[in-house]
């Protein structure tokens, strides 16, 4: 494939399994004029996931987007680390999840009341329906940071994980349990 044949768009896109527009590479992944050999224990992977999405549609439309957050998560789910990292925050999170419902549930039945307005709404209209509302929302986010585990991802969701073991720790404090 000759060089001056290659679009700007193509030049920047990361090869995965050694092919582009029907051309073959070997040796590893091509990605812009740099060969990867997959020393970094890359090969076989995308080393460019924001190039990798250029190969889909270059349509504008939501489905388009969609696609390319795939791949974003499809290649973060490749690096272990984030991986491993994610499940720790994700055993973290809902331990303090559990941990906010029975101290707040503590909390209740002696003097305290509850601080936060929308769930004050929810236990005076549902009763005990705001332990299911809280769940649900602890298994969405569960289910979103094990299926996105990128770095940014889990630094951004590492600090409400540190608000909400201040809650539980003032919550503990409260009911006489710290």
């Amino acid at each position: 494939m000759a060089g001056e044949e290659i679009g700007a768009a193509t030049q920047a896109a990361t090869l995965s399994a050694g092919t582009i527009s029907g051309g073959t590479i070997s040796g590893g992944t091509i990605s812009g004029s740099t060969l990867s050999s997959g020393i970094d224990g890359t090969a076989g992977q995308s080393v460019n996931p924001a190039a990798e999405a250029t190969t889909i549609n270059q349509g504008s439309g939501f489905t388009a987007r969609w696609k390319r957050i795939h791949i974003f998560a499809k290649n973060a789910r490749t690096i272990h680390w984030q991986v491993a990292l994610a499940i720790l925050f994700v055993v973290f999170y809902n331990v303090l999840g559990v941990l906010d419902i029975v101290s707040t549930t503590i909390g209740l039945r002696g003097l305290a009341t509850e601080a936060n307005p929308l769930v004050r709404s929810l236990m005076d209209n549902f009763s005990h329906g705001w332990i299911y509302t809280k769940l649900a929302l602890q298994f969405i986010v569960t289910a979103m940071l094990l299926w996105f585990p990128h770095r940014l991802v889990l630094g951004i969701f590492a600090l409400p994980m540190a608000f909400m073991g201040y809650v539980v720790v003032n919550n503990l404090q409260i009911v006489g349990m710290i």
